[in-house]
């Protein structure tokens, strides 16, 4: 079942122990009708495949089974850009860029949830995710059961072969994506912290 606009702020006021948690807090007009638009963080990373300055690209091979999560991707392949506040990032036509939400985001174990990109943006050819919108029951917290929070990550590409796209962080103007809230059945076996991948 979605959670509509009234409860999703319903499970935002829980004073319970699992509850769901944004930091910094949701301004009223994130939440809409049956979603919360999410901001984009300050930090940015471009993997590159190929070594810079030649004008043939190096292929390396990657076996799937060697790979050790996406902090070993990153360090081997990863170009981090972190702005400024009031800084933009360029996004040129046929980009694919890793960016974070600027809001936190701790699931409660009977919520899961679905990041979606926005439909205006879309046509214009921005994308937000490739094959991997679902946030598990448990994200963003602790082995001990605290909603500490972690960012979203997001595949953004700009699809349009010819528009430059331009992202300010922390601008309500920068909701290039949306989270969509669903109840759970039932309380699920095994939490997404406790799978280890993401652990603080």
């Amino acid at each position: 079942m979605v959670l509509s606009d009234q409860e999703i702020w319903r499970e935002i006021n829980k004073r319970t122990r699992h509850r769901l948690v944004f930091d910094p807090p949701l301004l009223p007009e994130q939440v809409r009708t049956s979603s919360i638009d999410l901001r984009v963080g300050y930090r940015f990373v471009k993997l590159r495949f190929g070594k810079k300055g030649t004008e043939q690209a190096v292929r390396p091979h990657i076996i799937l089974e060697d790979l050790s999560g996406y902090e070993a991707l990153e360090r081997a392949y990863g170009e981090e850009t972190v702005l400024s506040p009031g800084q933009r990032f360029v996004l040129a036509p046929g980009d694919s860029i890793l960016a974070w939400t600027f809001e936190k985001v701790a699931m409660p174990p009977h919520l899961a949830g679905r990041v979606e990109g926005r439909s205006t943006l879309a046509r214009l050819g921005l994308t937000i995710h490739n094959t991997a919108p679902t946030i598990h029951p448990g994200f963003g917290y602790a082995r001990d059961g605290r909603p500490i929070g972690k960012q979203i990550c997001l595949e953004v590409m700009n699809a349009s072969p010819d528009a430059t796209t331009e992202i300010t962080p922390a601008s309500m103007k920068s909701c290039i994506s949306q989270l969509i809230l669903e109840k759970m059945s039932k309380r699920p076996r095994d939490l997404y912290f406790r799978k280890g991948q993401f652990l603080p």
